[in-house]
């Protein structure tokens, strides 16, 4: 699962991209990680 955006629908107003919609579950203990240094700042806990 990627977390970056995407272009794919910049073109049309108010959509949001589908890599953009999770369900709670999937997003709960998913550790979160920097894209410039790979530093691991923790698991998803709440949300």
């Amino acid at each position: 699962m990627s977390l970056s955006n995407t272009s794919a629908n910049k073109n049309i107003p108010n959509s949001v991209p589908s890599e953009r919609l999770w369900l709670r579950s999937e997003l709960m203990g998913t550790q979160v990680i920097t894209t410039d240094t790979g530093r691991r700042l923790g698991v998803v806990g709440e949300v």
